[in-house]
């Protein structure tokens, strides 16, 4: 998975208004995680390129996804404009179909947790934690 989200990065970074860096930590064991996790790992980094291609007016934008003992951390920053927090806070999941709520929607079937910091004007920083569930 890894090496696919380098090559998307690659593919990507050239079309983007911004400046992309994606790093990623401990990716020896990321290739040990489920599938299914795995899977919407990718989406979600999807969504928030596309997002801040969309949205962000950035000029740097960065992903960074690491493996620690037994969770997936996946740091998401951009230096754009951001938007009011406060209708995320208070949303129902999948009620308004917009990416975020997507996410939001993945994040939470794989049990994980999502902390994002945002206003108008001071950019987006996302965290996001996934329990790791390993292949048998």
């Amino acid at each position: 998975m890894i090496r696919t989200l380098h090559k998307v990065i690659e593919h990507e970074a050239p079309l983007c208004p911004f400046k992309l860096e994606f790093s990623a930590k401990g990716a020896d064991m990321i290739e040990y995680w489920d599938l299914d996790t795995k899977r919407h790992i990718f989406r979600i980094v999807q969504e928030l390129l596309n997002n801040a291609r969309k949205h962000s007016q950035a000029s740097n934008v960065s992903i960074t996804i690491t493996s620690l003992s037994n969770q997936i951390l996946l740091i998401y920053r951009d230096d754009g404009i951001g938007f009011p927090s406060h209708p995320i806070e208070h949303s129902e999941i999948g009620s308004s179909g917009t990416g975020i709520e997507q996410m939001k929607n993945r994040i939470l079937s794989l049990e994980g947790k999502w902390e994002i910091r945002t206003d108008t004007g001071s950019g987006v920083y996302l965290t996001v934690t996934i329990p790791m569930r390993k292949v048998a």
